[in-house]
């Protein structure tokens, strides 16, 4: 009963508010103006054909490569129709279209089902595309192969992100489950599951991951799975442990590549519970990889015969990240604690210094698949933005657990015990259900965003105003505005801000965000300039 409890609240938690920042025909009135609205197939004509097949499913065909002075955004009809595809086709996140983007690169009738970009695994793409497909047979949603209707018709592309964000949800749920499992097999009595399946609910990483449609917690999930396995497999070295282990490994790996170090648990398990099974390890590590390959079987096959686009996406993605280990210090410790909340934090962090001493095997293997993905985190978190913190999901995770179990060792004061639990889970919540909040925002139709462009639209009246930008104009860094009649600059990158600037209007994010992690109800700075 009390798991029932936990997974319907985890429902209301996670599908509540998955509708958030949709695409929707809203945008119109602001992005043309008195404009006449283009079709779907006008947009379409304006837009280049890309010829390259190589290129990354996850970069775009147009992308501005001079930022060193001030760009005008709208100088041109087709330059009009690269922004309205943004608008029209681009959530909230700037992160969940680069799914649709990888799976209208594969070709069914051809039998190409590469999705060019291989961070995220095949148990990503292809059950999302499987889905998709399943929800068009069941007319839930209008699968075409025509951009252009979609360009007409936003919000049927906007239901494409709903079974996306389904699909996360569900993990999300499973989570629970595995949380619950988890704290028994670490010694947890039925208060302490309890609390820490409630716990995973509420903690802010959590409802953050949960609401968008990236694979992030779904890895973190089977890599909770695969250190349940192995704490199976450890305290009883029965072989179904240890295949599962090796098997929750493998899949880990092949939704999001961040998981990769995870690998080196199955040798770790095996050492811990028979440090003479080097072979069985090697063994059960090349399985894994197999399941990883069998997952993602264009890796194997672009290795060999397209060498160029495997190494253009694995370019594009190492562009991104640069080695900074004490650089990156205390940005990582910053972004985590954003993700537990700061007493959750301080307090894994106690339950790290009082259980890493003579601690069990089941202890022993949580601790160190927290440390084999924390790693990584630390390692490349110098100057990342705050949505950088869902790669520390299984590290927050893994301080979490801590934090809860160290309530148990408070099991002969009840009462102390309680108020300490209780305690946690408030601070939890406090930092967590803004969040939450911030996602049922988003599902209205005024949004921050769309607050911001009417506030506009009347500042400016019929005026022909400019505007700076310092971020590429798109649904998740600015409102809609007019296309036809304003001016959209891009500024360089790092230019400094001030009322000074030869523009009527600067747009920016705020500083400031009650919830930094997420894209959900973004608050925006606007500071009025000189005008030209």
């Amino acid at each position: 009963m009390p798991l029932i409890i936990l997974l319907l609240l985890g429902g209301v938690i996670f599908f509540g508010g998955l509708s958030w920042g949709l695409p929707s025909q809203q945008i119109d009135p602001f992005l043309f103006g008195h404009h006449p609205v283009w079709t779907g197939k006008q947009i379409q004509a304006l837009l280049p054909i890309d010829t390259n097949p190589d290129r990354p499913g996850d970069v775009t065909a147009e992308p501005l490569l001079n930022r060193d002075r001030p760009i005008l955004l709208n100088a041109n009809d087709a330059d009009r129709a690269h922004i309205i595809r943004r608008y029209r086709l681009f959530s909230y996140q700037p992160d969940e279209i680069t799914t649709f983007m990888g799976l209208s690169r594969m070709n069914p009738r051809h039998l190409d089902f590469d999705p060019r970009m291989y961070q995220y695994g095949g148990l990503w793409f292809y059950p999302v595309g499987a889905l998709l497909k399943t929800s068009s047979l069941f007319h839930l949603i209008d699968l075409r192969s025509d951009p252009a209707f979609y360009l007409d018709h936003p919000e049927a592309f906007a239901r494409f992100y709903l079974v996306d964000r389904s699909y996360t949800a569900c993990w999300a749920i499973a989570g629970i489950f595995i949380v619950y499992l988890l704290m028994r097999r670490l010694g947890g009595d039925e208060l302490e599951q309890f609390v820490a399946a409630l716990g995973f609910i509420f903690l802010p990483v959590v409802i953050y991951t949960a609401h968008e449609a990236k694979p992030h917690l779904p890895g973190a999930v089977l890599a909770l799975l695969a250190i349940l396995m192995a704490i199976g497999f450890a305290q009883t070295g029965r072989s179904r442990y240890a295949i599962a282990m090796i098997l929750c490994c493998g899949l880990a790996c092949s939704m999001v590549l961040t998981n990769i170090p995870l690998l080196l648990l199955i040798p770790i398990a095996y050492a811990i519970h028979d440090r003479y099974q080097l072979k069985r390890s090697i063994l059960g590590m090349l399985l894994a990889v197999l399941i990883y390959l069998f997952l993602n079987p264009y890796i194997p096959i672009n290795l060999i015969f397209h060498r160029a686009r495997l190494f253009a996406s694995y370019a594009n993605t190492a562009a991104m990240y640069h080695f900074s280990f004490f650089g990156a210090l205390g940005n990582a410790l910053h972004l985590m604690i954003a993700g537990d909340s700061l007493f959750i934090f301080l307090i894994g962090l106690g339950g790290l210094l009082l259980f890493i001493q003579g601690c069990s095997k089941a202890m022993a293997l949580l601790l160190i698949a927290g440390l084999l993905e924390a790693i990584p985190y630390f390692t490349f978190a110098a100057d990342k933005p705050a949505e950088y913190g869902r790669f520390a999901i299984l590290p927050d995770l893994v301080f979490m657990l801590l934090a809860f179990r160290l309530a148990g060792e408070m099991r002969g004061m009840p009462t102390s015990r309680l108020f300490f639990i209780i305690c946690m889970l408030v601070i939890m919540g406090s930092y967590g259900l803004p969040y939450w909040r911030g996602y049922l925002l988003d599902t209205q139709s005024q949004t921050t965003r769309m607050q911001l462009a009417a506030d506009l639209a009347a500042k400016a009246g019929d005026k022909n105003i400019s505007i700076a930008l310092d971020a590429e104009p798109a649904p998740y860094s600015g409102p809609p505005m007019n296309l036809f009649d304003w001016k959209w600059i891009l500024l360089p990158r790092g230019q400094a801000i001030s009322p000074a600037l030869p523009y009527d209007f600067y747009i920016a994010k705020a500083d400031t965000q009650p919830t930094p992690m997420s894209w959900a109800n973004k608050q925006f700075t606007v500071i009025r300039g000189n005008g030209q």
